[in-house]
């Protein structure tokens, strides 16, 4: 085993298995060269053909274009995550917890008041 390499010992079956450490390359998430001009790529072709792109989405069926749209917006929409919160009231004072429940009912009236 040399310097770039680390053992990794998998419990289930007691054998060793070598894993290569990362010394160099693309940083985690960028994109690769071919990915980057594909999307360029795409962009400029969608851009350039808008017009034949909603004439043809106005031929289809309402449920097919309904279908294409919701593939479509994953491209261009992050898709939201859940969160989780886990407060532990119990170690907040009455004066915090009053604080809290203060500023959300300001927040729902703000929006019920738009």
């Amino acid at each position: 085993m040399n310097k770039f390499e680390k053992s990794k010992v998998d419990k289930s079956r007691k054998q060793v298995k070598t894993q290569k450490v990362k010394t160099g390359g693309r940083k985690r998430g960028t994109p690769n060269k071919a990915t980057a001009d594909l999307r360029k790529w795409l962009s400029v072709l969608i851009d350039s053909n808008l017009k034949t792109f909603e004439a043809d989405m106005k031929k289809i069926l309402p449920a097919q274009r309904l279908s294409l749209l919701e593939k479509l917006m994953q491209y261009c929409i992050p898709k939201m995550q859940s969160v989780d919160a886990n407060v532990d009231l119990t170690r907040l004072s009455d004066e915090e917890i009053e604080i809290i429940v203060n500023n959300i009912l300001n927040k729902i009236e703000d929006e019920n008041s738009n």
